[in-house]
């Protein structure tokens, strides 16, 4: 990790991870150190570049932006085993409430997207029993766009349900669902230029000149935004901030740009996805089953996951243009 204070006083941050089953599935040390040569480039560049303004706009996000997107704003929504049941207040006399719970039946993507889950293959978070003895099973969670089928532990949500093999969660007795290695398939793949065009007449009808693509987002280890997780007076972020962003510009040309937050994302930004790339390969992550702590996990915190994802241009987002930060900068007096 490193960390770059641009001259209004905003911190910029930049990252590198690799997590995989077995040690000889690293990158070489000179590809791993030519990744970081490359993320200190990045970060001189992001910390030098203007702050966009206000964007409410069509976004690409290449496919390491878009495994943070689905594993952040899709993992709630897959997981089934429910959360226990917590009272509403001290009072006895106060009914108990549930917690919200993925739900068969609700649509979490556009028409003919597929997300299955297959623990057994050779790939980052591949496991052969979860914590409570039971094998895996290859679980197909959403079909054309639906959840069909969500992750389970041996915590039941009714009378007919049962474990799939996904009871791994850390840290207490009762198990919770967490996917093992998850593939998010589009109906319909483009190449990157393809991409890109979509993302550019996006953008011109809602008459922009160029659209914004989004390369990284803080990991959930790193963020520095708590109210990605804790709301405040304003409405939640949904998302870790963006850390590696440039403008695309109808000419071709890629202009560097630091990023604000995002407001007010969540699940529904998946229904936006106009488009799709082809899923890259299977990349670890370590993580936790949704919660205050999902956010404060440590490098090595949590349990280890895979995901392959495509790249994905959803039609609207927004974000704020405020670095957050300080201006440490005295000005010039004669």
């Amino acid at each position: 990790q490193a960390k770059m204070r641009a001259p209004d006083g905003g911190v910029m941050a930049g990252s590198r991870s690799w997590v995989v089953r077995r040690r000889d599935q690293l990158p070489s040390l000179n590809d791993m150190l030519g990744e970081v040569r490359e993320m200190g480039e990045i970060l001189k560049e992001t910390a030098e570049a203007p702050l966009l303004e206000d964007y409410i706009g069509p976004v690409l996000l290449e496919e390491e932006a878009s495994v943070e997107l689905f594993r952040q704003l899709l993992l709630p929504e897959i997981l089934g085993t429910p959360p226990p049941v917590m009272s509403a207040s001290f009072s006895e006399q106060e009914s108990a409430e549930t917690p919200r719970q993925a739900r068969i039946g609700r649509r979490l993507l556009p028409f003919g997207w597929s997300v299955r889950d297959n623990a057994g293959v050779d790939a980052p978070g591949a496991y052969r029993w979860d914590y409570e003895g039971v094998e895996p099973e290859a679980v197909e969670m959403i079909s054309d766009g639906v959840l069909q089928k969500p992750l389970m532990s041996r915590i039941p949500q009714d009378f007919e349900s049962a474990s799939t093999g996904h009871g791994r969660s850390q840290g207490s007795r009762r198990r919770e669902a967490m996917p093992g290695v998850v593939f998010i398939q589009p109906p319909k793949m483009e190449s990157q230029r393809k991409l890109e065009r979509k993302a550019l007449r996006a953008a011109r009808a809602v008459n922009r000149d160029s659209v914004l693509v989004i390369s990284r987002m803080e990991t959930l280890a790193l963020t520095r935004r708590l109210d990605v997780y804790f709301p405040g007076d304003e409405a939640p972020a949904g998302l870790s901030l963006p850390n590696e962003a440039y403008l695309l510009h109808r000419d071709g040309r890629r202009e560097r740009v630091r990023l604000g937050p995002f407001v007010g994302v969540d699940r529904r930004a998946l229904r936006d996805i106009l488009a799709a790339g082809r899923p890259g390969p299977v990349r670890g992550v370590m993580d936790s089953p949704p919660s205050g702590l999902r956010y404060a996990l440590s490098w090595n915190g949590g349990l280890q996951s895979g995901w392959s994802v495509p790249s994905v241009l959803i039609s609207e987002m927004e974000l704020v243009g405020h670095s957050g930060g300080e201006n440490r900068l005295l000005e010039r007096r004669p």
